[in-house]
C-alpha cells in the first residue's frame, strides 16, 4: 500500500463526509491506517470529526425538510427526539395487579417467608412420621393411617390411592 500525506487523508475525509472506509478506499489504504493517523495528528482527528458533523447536521436538514414537507415518520421523529421538553415522549406504565401499584418484597422478607414454610414442613413431616409409627404399633394399614391423617387435619388432600396402601 501506498503512503498518503496528512493533507491527502484530510481531503479523504472531507470528500467522503468523514466514512472512513470510502476515504480510505480513494487513496489506496486502509481505514485502520486513517485510525493510526488519526491518533498521531489531532488536525486530521478535527478534520475527521468535523466531517462526521457536516454529515449529521446534512441529515438532519434533510429530515426536516422531509417533516415540513409532510412525511409523518419524519414528524413523528424530530418530535419524539427533539419535542421531549413539550411533552412528546413514549411513556410505559408498569402496575402491579389490576393497574394496582408494584408490591416489593425485600430479601429478608423473602427469607423469613421461606423459612416459615420451611418449618410448617418440618412439622407436617415429624407429624406424619409420628402416626405412622403410632399407627404401626396399633396395627392400621397404611389407608386407614391416612383417613385418621384426614380427620385430624394434619394431612391435606391426597389422591386417591386405588385401596394400595401408600407403600
Amino acid at each position: 500500500m501506498k503512503r498518503a500525506t496528512d493533507a491527502e487523508i484530510e481531503a479523504a475525509l472531507v470528500r467522503s463526509i468523514g466514512n472512513l472506509t470510502v476515504a480510505a478506499k480513494s487513496l489506496g489504504i486502509s481505514r485502520f491506517t486513517i485510525y493510526r493517523r488519526m491518533e498521531r495528528s489531532p488536525r486530521i482527528r478535527t478534520v475527521y470529526d468535523t466531517a462526521r458533523e457536516s454529515m449529521i447536521d446534512n441529515v438532519e436538514s434533510s429530515l426536516y425538510r422531509r417533516a415540513l414537507g409532510g412525511d409523518v415518520t419524519a414528524c413523528i421523529f424530530i418530535l419524539k427526539t427533539r419535542g421531549k421538553d413539550r411533552g412528546y415522549v413514549e411513556r410505559h406504565e408498569i402496575s402491579g395487579p389490576n393497574g394496582g401499584p408494584i408490591s416489593h418484597v425485600t430479601k429478608s422478607e423473602l427469607d423469613c417467608e421461606i423459612d416459615g414454610l420451611l418449618e410448617e414442613l418440618a412439622d407436617r413431616e415429624k407429624a406424619g412420621a409420628a402416626r405412622a409409627s403410632a399407627a404401626e404399633e396399633v396395627g392400621l394399614d397404611d389407608d386407614r393411617a391416612l383417613e385418621a391423617a384426614h380427620a385430624d387435619g394434619t394431612v391435606g388432600d391426597v389422591a386417591d390411592t386405588g385401596g394400595q396402601g401408600l407403600g
